[in-house]
């Protein structure tokens, strides 16, 4: 199994979550970073729980599934969330940026501020981030 069929199982299985679970989405809403961050928590915890799977599994089994072996695991799971963690934020700066763009500050002072802290906050949390950020070789 590649990662892409990963990704797909993971996709399907985590919108039977939110459909689920949560009946006050709306396509205004669905795709926030809040959810985003959470939905990515859900999959580095079902990433864990296949290591751990792999683990308990013989090598037999292990070789018919794909993406068992231990650097894939151990290395790449950890990279590929990091990554993505990356992604929204980076995604988030640049949000707030252009939303910062798009307001006049002389006739609305109020909501230029709001975006300003928005990009502030926005570069922060890159920030912090980045600098606590292991990429596993």
């Amino acid at each position: 199994m590649n990662l892409n069929v990963c990704v797909i199982i993971l996709s399907i299985f985590f919108s039977s979550l939110s459909i689920a679970g949560d009946n006050s989405n709306s396509n205004e809403n669905q795709f926030t970073l809040a959810k985003s961050n959470k939905y990515l928590t859900y999959i580095s915890e079902s990433l864990d729980s296949f290591r751990n799977l792999t683990e308990l599994s013989s090598s037999e089994h292990n070789e018919k599934v794909g993406n068992t072996s231990w650097d894939i695991q151990h290395i790449g799971f950890d990279n590929w969330v990091n990554n993505i963690q990356g992604t929204l934020l980076t995604q988030e700066l640049e949000n707030a940026k252009l939303s910062l763009k798009l307001i006049n500050k002389k006739t609305d002072l109020s909501a230029y501020n709001d975006a300003l802290i928005r990009v502030t906050t926005a570069q922060e949390n890159l920030s912090k981030f980045v600098n606590t950020l292991v990429i596993m070789e």
